[in-house]
């Protein structure tokens, strides 16, 4: 049997299963929530340590875990951007960004669908999903360039040291004379940009917690008005719609449809 869905405008159509994420994008996005989710809470308690009683030391203990977690997440993220180049439809940079041949009109269409409770579906990110996934990878880039800048101006014990220190030697006078490398990170230099990179990074985390918590309300908004087991199918794999998807020849990766089981 053929299990069916109402769709709001009182039709029924069959739900079909599509392939949507490849295993290294699941990885990534489950890896990448645990690690912001610990972030922001190790940056809450760094920022509100005070009004409990947390000392120099122990601020100093929750910035050293919070570094440890920061480059995890760097080294996460850059894993990502290259999958973008040779991972699936529905991972490459084209599926994942705004903007490409029809974006801005698929926008409109999408948003007025939505409006008038006739969803359309899609197996990728459908197109304002795509923006906001956009703001989260820039977010992220100001956090992590941000926080490995401060790094290396603070130099702090090791395991940081191993990131903060080198960077932090790098010989003054390169011929590349705006990257941070090419501060002396010892002298005025250091303390001129450091009040400015650090205000970065405490904005960059208030629009990070915003940004998050816009995240999941919208994950849960599209899957109560149009379905398609977002979640679940960010740890299978395959993404159940009620209807034929929007990007069908553009984003699916293998088998359109799930592959009937075969009984024993």
């Amino acid at each position: 049997m053929v299990a069916r869905k109402q769709h709001a405008a009182g039709a029924s159509y069959p739900l079909r299963a599509y392939r949507a994420w490849d295993a290294p994008t699941r990885w990534f996005h489950w890896i990448n929530a645990i690690l912001v989710a610990t972030l922001l809470i190790l940056g809450t308690a760094m920022l509100t340590g005070r009004w409990f009683g947390v000392g120099d030391e122990g601020t100093h203990q929750l910035q050293r875990i919070h570094v440890v977690f920061g480059v995890a997440l760097t080294l996460n993220v850059l894993w990502r951007c290259y999958w973008a180049f040779r991972g699936s439809r529905s991972a490459q940079w084209r599926a994942v960004l705004p903007g490409g041949h029809g974006y801005w009109k698929d926008l409109r269409a999408y948003l007025s669908a939505f409006v008038a409770g006739h969803p359309q579906y899609y197996i990728g990110h459908n197109p304002l999903a795509r923006l906001g996934v956009t703001v989260l990878f820039i977010l992220l880039a100001v956090q992590i360039l941000s926080g490995l800048t401060l790094l290396g101006i603070d130099q702090l014990a090791p395991p940081e040291r191993w990131v903060g220190e080198p960077t932090a030697q790098w010989p003054v006078g390169t011929p590349i004379p705006y990257l941070p490398w090419a501060i002396d990170w010892t002298g005025a230099d250091a303390a001129a940009i450091r009040t400015p990179i650090r205000l970065a990074h405490l904005y960059g985390f208030y629009l990070l917690v915003i940004a998050t918590i816009q995240h999941v309300v919208a994950v849960i908004t599209t899957e109560l008005r149009e379905g398609g087991d977002l979640v679940s199918a960010m740890l299978t794999g395959w993404k159940s719609l009620p209807g034929r998807p929007e990007d069908e020849n553009k984003t699916d990766v293998g088998p359109r449809r799930r592959p009937a089981r075969r009984r024993h």
